[in-house]
């Protein structure tokens, strides 16, 4: 039933002009303006808020409000982008491309000069020689002489995150606008961040033990040892969905991301007034099996000083 449900959900193409370089746009240019989005493509406000911004007449939500602005920055001059410049990253370059409102910027800037001086560094400023555009790529590798893509991206801190939500998600993008082809799907995890972390939470398919429970229900911050091992569980979790469902792990990432975004939110789950793809006559259709429904007041985790997700 579920893959028949997710099959109803439109993939994320990545290719809405208004958000993302066009699909004819030179391919080192549109791997650069995603390797820096998704780099600083984390939580844009504390535990448990929201954000949004009117760009260009629209309201936007999260990350949008990122990749709205850089676009048009992208559109006036894409070198803004480039590795030698990101490593030059200054508050007032960064306030003109995504204003002065953004929530930890500082951290952000950080995480772009980082990635653009090991870009220089590592990867002699081409994105050619860390994706490898010229054929197949592999996301992991036993072979010394040849290491997997995600490995490849561990030496950036903005993708040090030991769950690769960041990682997964451009893995995703790139993918998805054909720029690498994968040759060990069977690697694939879904990004998980707090959205497909709550939901997890709520059907019981991560079950802490109580002490654990209970502290995520008071909205006490657990450790970082704590949170790989919450998501840790959680994207294998979900991974074990896809596999005994047969159901492509990129779908599944994107229907359960905008069901938790949509419906299954932080504080007040639209149970019974839902239009989203999953739902059926309104109804969530894991009500049968949802905590959260059962009187368990279960959310994300809380763990708020981190740029992994």
């Amino acid at each position: 039933m579920l893959r028949d449900r997710i099959a109803r959900v439109e993939p994320n193409r990545f290719v809405d002009p208004e958000l993302y370089p066009s699909k004819g746009d030179p391919p080192h240019l549109v791997a650069m303006f995603f390797l820096a989005l998704v780099a600083i493509d984390h939580r844009l406000y504390p535990w448990g808020g929201a954000v949004s911004a009117v760009v260009n007449g629209k309201v936007r939500r999260g990350s949008e409000i990122l990749y709205a602005r850089a676009i048009e920055a992208y559109r006036r001059d894409p070198s803004i982008f480039d590795p030698t410049r990101l490593a030059s990253m200054r508050r007032e370059t960064f306030e003109m491309v995504w204003g002065g409102d953004v929530w930890n910027a500082e951290q952000r800037i950080a995480l772009l000069r980082d990635l653009g001086r090991k870009m220089v560094s590592v990867y002699g400023s081409s994105v050619e020689n860390l994706f490898g555009f010229s054929g197949s790529v592999r996301l992991r590798s036993t072979d010394a002489e040849r290491p997997g893509l995600l490995d490849k991206l561990r030496v950036f801190l903005a993708y040090s995150d030991p769950v690769e939500k960041k990682s997964m998600l451009l893995v995703k993008i790139l993918s998805r606008r054909g720029l690498i082809d994968i040759e060990d799907s069977e690697s694939l995890r879904v990004a998980v961040d707090n959205h497909l972390a709550r939901v997890a939470l709520r059907l019981g398919i991560v079950k802490p033990d109580r002490e654990l429970r209970d502290a995520i229900i008071r909205g006490e911050e657990v450790s970082a040892e704590t949170d790989v091992l919450i998501r840790t569980c959680v994207r294998e979790a979900w991974h074990r969905v896809c596999v005994e469902g047969g159901i492509d792990p990129l779908d599944l990432d994107d229907a359960i991301w905008s069901f938790g975004r949509e419906v299954c939110t932080f504080s007040t789950p639209r149970c019974r007034e839902c239009s989203h793809p999953l739902c059926a006559n309104g109804k969530c259709p894991f009500e049968e099996v949802c905590l959260f429904r059962k009187g368990l007041a279960l959310r994300e985790h809380r763990f708020e000083n981190t740029w992994w997700y």
